[in-house]
């Protein structure tokens, strides 16, 4: 394929995708685009530790809903057809994301990405377009099978799983900057201890159907005036937008009787 348009002045480089080439622009030109992505990434690690076997499925599960929220932002996704001020489906959104790449996020570095599990196989491996993030990584990493047979070249396929280093990601972003989005992706600190389980259940039995099962949190909330549990609502309202940081480092000291 030519280098060059019509007047022969060099194409910009594409990463294969022109939606992720547009959201690629609209990141890199929008600072407050590209802080929200940032603040949100570290908010899940700071609030779900994905680590845990069973959050992973929720962390991944938000890691694809924010690429739609980007791609969205950016103009590259639009609210399905046919919807109006009555209201829409969110999920159609996230449909539009999920056809044109499949998102692998990670938030350790080294190691390598699973590309796909199967039942006693090792799955179809990297056959559609992937968006990858890590620490280890300058942001968020388009790839595209057919387009960059050199990364799909170096996928293992194990005994129940293919899966791709993060070395190999990370030598092609280094060779096809149009490739990357550049931002920061937080470490995992291993902090967090939410349940997402129990969150869910909580709202699930909060109504007023289930007087005997939302016993025991009802007694907890009337037992639970710990430091520690204080300083956690605190977070929590912080992180909710409901208390500005002043006001919550002013709650702390006086909790903590710091002068």
């Amino acid at each position: 394929r030519s280098r060059y348009g019509p007047d022969m002045s060099p194409l910009a480089p594409t990463s294969g995708s022109a939606e992720f080439d547009l959201l690629r622009e609209a990141v890199h030109s929008d600072r407050q685009l590209r802080n929200d992505i940032e603040n949100l990434m570290l908010l899940i690690v700071e609030t779900y530790n994905p680590t845990d076997r069973g959050v992973r499925f929720i962390t991944g599960g938000i890691g694809e809903w924010l690429l739609a929220l980007a791609a969205y932002s950016a103009g590259v996704l639009s609210m399905p057809a046919g919807h109006n001020a009555d209201g829409f489906d969110l999920r159609g959104v996230l449909s539009q994301s999920k056809a044109l790449w499949s998102a692998k996020g990670s938030n350790r570095s080294g190691g390598e990405f699973i590309i796909s599990n199967g039942r006693n196989g090792p799955g179809s491996g990297l056959v559609q377009p992937t968006v990858f993030w890590s620490p280890d990584l300058p942001g968020l990493v388009f790839v595209s099978p057919s387009r960059h047979p050199d990364v799909v070249n170096a996928q293992r396929q194990l005994k129940d799983s293919t899966v791709l280093s993060k070395s190999a990601v990370s030598d092609h972003a280094a060779s096809r900057p149009e490739c990357v989005i550049d931002l920061h992706v937080p470490e995992n600190p291993g902090t967090a201890s939410i349940d997402p389980a129990f969150e869910a259940l909580k709202v699930l039995i909060s109504g007023g159907q289930f007087p005997r099962l939302r016993r025991m949190l009802d007694d907890a909330r009337r037992v639970d005036n710990s430091l520690v549990a204080q300083l956690q609502e605190l977070r929590r309202m912080k992180n909710a937008g409901d208390l500005t940081a002043d006001q919550y480092d002013a709650a702390v000291n006086r909790l903590t009787d710091k002068p």
